[in-house]
């Protein structure tokens, strides 16, 4: 489904996994995994985005019981979830479903709290000059992400079906009570933000951390994504983060 695979096989420790965003799967980490060896653990990413997988029809529930099962197959039992964006409340939904296979989160410019992680709007239709201004939004430096990155994103949503998967789980996501879920998983996580992070900013997730004693650090110079914009400073902060 997802499509999980080992990038990294070092001997010894807990394995990193770095769960699929809503739009890129394994292109959302591509920068930071080729730091692999710097967090001396295995490491796994699933291939796929999340609307290229799922149904319209599919819950969170669902979804991570799904991501749960490719962990168990390939013999995955214990692991330190790696979540950006909507790939955060995967990692927090896995964390309460399925514990036993949890050792930390790590999340970084995850939705939650009622927030709308729409930025801007598809009215008059998913043009490329819309995309270009969508991207304007989510990352503080434009010019650091490549247009093929873009053009893929796009052409994941112009895909017929999965428009209405998008906004399925877009309303899932704003609908999501992060509160209730991180008062029950009880397991430490850290937070790597983006400093400029206008789609999910800090604000609300910094108090959570603060009463939960989560460390967080923000990474200079990026928005909504910083594992895209500056992978090598966000493999620093991950690789203090699990060590």
């Amino acid at each position: 489904m997802f499509g999980l695979r080992a990038t990294h096989r070092e001997v010894g420790g807990t394995a990193l996994v770095f769960l699929p965003g809503l739009f890129l799967g394994c292109r959302l980490w591509e920068g930071v995994l080729t730091h692999c060896a710097d967090f001396r653990r295995p490491a796994f990413v699933f291939e796929r985005s999340s609307i290229a997988c799922v149904s319209k029809t599919m819950t969170l529930e669902h979804i991570t019981d799904a991501l749960y099962a490719e962990l168990a197959a390939m013999s995955v039992r214990r692991a330190i979830l790696v979540g950006g964006s909507f790939g955060g409340l995967l990692a927090l939904e896995l964390a309460k479903r399925h514990p036993e296979v949890v050792e930390r989160l790590i999340l970084s410019g995850v939705p939650g709290f009622g927030r709308d992680l729409r930025p801007g709007t598809t009215h008059g239709g998913l043009t490329r000059q819309i995309a270009l201004a969508v991207a304007t939004q989510l990352f503080f430096d434009r010019s650091a992400i490549p247009d093929w990155l873009i053009d893929a994103s796009l052409a994941e949503v112009r895909h017929p079906l999965r428009l209405p998967i998008m906004i399925h789980l877009l309303r899932a996501a704003k609908n999501y009570d992060t509160l209730s879920t991180i008062a029950e998983i009880h397991l430490p996580a850290a937070l790597i933000w983006g400093e400029r992070d206008t789609i999910t900013p800090l604000g609300r997730w910094a108090l959570e951390a603060r009463r939960c004693d989560w460390p967080v650090t923000t990474i200079a110079r990026t928005g909504h994504a910083p594992m895209l914009e500056r992978p090598r400073a966000f493999s620093r902060a991950l690789a203090l983060a699990v060590a």
